[in-house]
Parts: C-alpha cells; sequence; structure tokens
C-alpha cells in the first residue's frame, strides 16, 4: 500500500498533464527512490508549465503585431486603392471627350476600347477590395434566408420571378456569406440572357446540406462549369464575382458546383458539410407554408423592397406571439 499509492499519484497526474493541466505537481514526504522521482516530476511539470505559459505570451505579442501590421496595411490599400480609383476616373473622363471629339474612326475605335480597358481594371481593383476582407472575420452562423434577403438588395428584378424556401437553417459560414448568393443571382440576372425565373432551395442529404440556386436561361457549357468559378474565364474575360464566391464558402470547408444543363438553365450547387449547418426554429405561419416565398415579374423594386420589409415584420411578430404563448402554457 505504502508504494502503490505514490505510483497511483503519478500515474494520475501523468494522465492530466497529457490532458493540458499543466499545474499538476505530487506531494510527498518519501525520501526513497519513489520520492525522487515525484520530486523530478514535479520539476519537470514546473519547466513545462513555464514553458508554455512563455510560448502563449509569445503567441499572443506576435498575434497583437500581426493584427497591428495588418491594420497598417489595410489602410494603406484603402488609400492606394482610392487614390487610383480616382485617377481613373479622370482618365476615363478624358478618353470618353477625347471619343466623342474625335474625327477619326479608327482614333475613336482605339480610345473606345481603352475605356473599357479602364472599366476592367476599375472593376479589378474593387476586386481587390472585397478579396482583402475574406477571412478577416471568424466565421459564425449565417441565416441563409436573411443572406437571400440581404444578397437581392439593390438588383433589378424587373421581368423576373424569385422563388423558393430558404427559411429554418442556418449555416457556419465567413459573414461575406450574403456575398455569395448576391454573386449567383447577378450572374443569371447578367449572364442568363433568356432568364425569367429564379429559384432557391435546400435539401439534406448522406453527405450534408445542398443549397441550390438555379435558373432557366441559357445554362452553361460543359467546358466552362469549372472555369466560372476560377479566377479568369475561358474567354480571358476577367469574371471575380464566382471565384469569391467560392474563396468565401471554402473558408469552412463548404464548396460549390455547377451541375446546370445547357439550355435548360444554370443550376449552382452549394455543398454544405456535416457540422457546419443546423436547422432552427420557424414561425408556424412559415412551417405550414407548402408554396414559400414568391416574387412575381415585372415587380417595381420600390414593391420588391417593400415586400420583404413587410415580410420580416410579420415574422417578427409572429416569433413574439408564439413565444407570449408557449409562456402562457
Amino acid at each position: 500500500m505504502k508504494i502503490t499509492t505514490p505510483i497511483a499519484a503519478l500515474e494520475e497526474a501523468t494522465r492530466n498533464m497529457a490532458q493540458g493541466n499543466l499545474d499538476q505537481r505530487i506531494s510527498t514526504s518519501r525520501r526513497d527512490e519513489l520520492g525522487r522521482l515525484a520530486k523530478s516530476f514535479n520539476e519537470m511539470a514546473s519547466e513545462l508549465e513555464q514553458s508554455y505559459s512563455g510560448l502563449d505570451r509569445k503567441v499572443k505579442e506576435r498575434t497583437e503585431e500581426l493584427e497591428n501590421v495588418n491594420k497598417k496595411l489595410g489602410v494603406l490599400s484603402s488609400i492606394t486603392r482610392d487614390d487610383a480609383l480616382n485617377q481613373i476616373t479622370i482618365q476615363k473622363g478624358w478618353l470618353g471627350m477625347a471619343a466623342e471629339s474625335s474625327k477619326d474612326p479608327v482614333v475613336s475605335d482605339y480610345l473606345r476600347k481603352m475605356e473599357a480597358t479602364t472599366d476592367n481594371l476599375v472593376s479589378f481593383i474593387r476586386f481587390t477590395s472585397e478579396y482583402e476582407e475574406v477571412g478577416i472575420n471568424k466565421p459564425d452562423w449565417v441565416n441563409v434566408h436573411d443572406a437571400f434577403v440581404s444578397a437581392i438588395a439593390g438588383l433589378d428584378l424587373t421581368g423576373k420571378e424569385l422563388r423558393g424556401r430558404l427559411e429554418g437553417v442556418e449555416v457556419l459560414a465567413d459573414p461575406m456569406f450574403p456575398k455569395v448568393l448576391h454573386s449567383l443571382i447577378s450572374n443569371s440576372l447578367n449572364h442568363g440572357q433568356t432568364v425569367t425565373a429564379i429559384s432557391l432551395s435546400y435539401s439534406e442529404g448522406p453527405e450534408g446540406l445542398t443549397i441550390v440556386m438555379e435558373d432557366d436561361g441559357i445554362g452553361v457549357p460543359a467546358e466552362r462549369k469549372e472555369v466560372i468559378l476560377q479566377r479568369e474565364h475561358l474567354t480571358g474575360k476577367r469574371s471575380h464575382g464566382l471565384f469569391l464566391s467560392a474563396e468565401i464558402l471554402r473558408i469552412t470547408k463548404i464548396s460549390i458546383r455547377e451541375t446546370g444543363v445547357v439550355g435548360e438553365g444554370a443550376r449552382f450547387e452549394i455543398l454544405v458539410p456535416k457540422g457546419k449547418y443546423r436547422f432552427v426554429e420557424v414561425s408556424r405561419e412559415e412551417s405550414t407554408s407548402e408554396a414559400g416565398w414568391i416574387i412575381q415579374a415585372n415587380m417595381p423594386e420600390r414593391i420588391i423592397s417593400d415586400f420583404w420589409s413587410r415580410r420580416r415584420m410579420c415574422q417578427a411578430w409572429s416569433s413574439d406571439i408564439l413565444r407570449s404563448h408557449r409562456s402562457k402554457t
């Protein structure tokens, strides 16, 4: 008993240290081999605790230094971008005036091409500003429906119909997740050509959650399905929105792919792995509505904005009523 007790104490202390509890010490008054072993263990534990404490302090100091450097770089980048955009705007103005006043059609054509190149440069500079924000903030739970409402703000939906159901689910993603949905919808509006309807929905499968955005436009050719999610298209034209979307999603191991059929429409699938999404409670009205929501074609933007405003207000009222009912029962 006199031998097994200190050995058991040593075993327990060692196990606790292996779990990260470095404040373990063995109290003993023995002067034999077990006592010396306990003393050696205590010295080792003290050295480890001091070493890790110093390491934590150094990591904290280096992290603060990096944050300060990043802030300075961010300010410098912002100032540089603003100055560059101001100069480019002036240059574009002069190019436009020169093209209008030129009587030589060849020269005018070159000037128009220079204007187009200038527009591409402006687009690229703005992209760097957006890309700089990716991964800066800690991933958080994002309500997919709220992200969609934010995504369509400011979009020209005249002549288009939006249909779908996204309530009741949240994803663990970069706070820029609404930008992903915005880019997907903008891509349909700008490149779908014959798009009249866009729908969004989600479903759960063995591999996780799939958020689908599809339209009824011309679709994406097979040879471009992967390329459009990269930084440069096969045509050489810059289109950073979808590339940025893929980067935003990749932060929390969410992937995206295009699976539509040419001639039938584009279909983007956002694949959210298990553990990166969760279902949340919605109001009774929402949960019993089979039709989901729909924005009819040809609705003016003012009416669409009012629609979402009133919808959010009704959701808040419904939630308050349900909470009040539950508290009384």
